[in-house]
């Protein structure tokens, strides 16, 4: 009986962890404050990529809507222009993914706080990818998002 017990313990409890606030939320607004570029440049070096634009200060903001967890998706406003995208819900969060012939955005938004951050707020991480002819330029921008629920 006692093996049966903690064999239930072991395979729920993730399940009640995995059933947070977030499978509530019906959009998210998020704001990127920091950014890091790396340019992959055909005609230079190689140690030039690996310097990258070091942290600096941005202001990007982004809505996220119909979130819809069955389908797994949901839509993206940005300043330029609304794009459907695939929805990933698992342990770490969510994780949207956009992709077109020559680019991969990815945003991460994390199923965890940091200090003295409340309910209605998860970090979040937008990951963008792109080729220029034969340059490729990728950034990651940290910032917030706030949950409508």
């Amino acid at each position: 009986m006692k093996n049966i017990f903690t064999t239930l313990i072991i395979f729920l409890f993730p399940l009640l962890v995995y059933g947070s606030d977030m499978d509530r939320i019906k959009s998210l607004n998020c704001a990127y404050v920091s950014d890091n570029h790396f340019t992959i440049d055909p005609k230079k070096p190689m140690s030039e990529m690996f310097k990258g634009s070091g942290v600096v200060k941005t202001k990007m903001t982004v809505r996220i809507t119909n979130i819809d967890l069955v389908k797994n998706t949901a839509k993206i406003i940005g300043s330029n222009n609304t794009v459907e995208v695939v929805l990933i819900r698992n342990d770490m969060g969510f994780t949207l993914l956009e992709m077109n012939p020559s680019e991969v955005h990815t945003i991460v938004v994390y199923d965890t706080k940091t200090k003295n951050m409340d309910g209605n707020h998860f970090p979040t991480i937008h990951s963008r990818n792109l080729l220029i002819g034969k340059t490729g330029v990728s950034s990651q921008l940290s910032g917030v998002c706030r949950a409508k629920f």
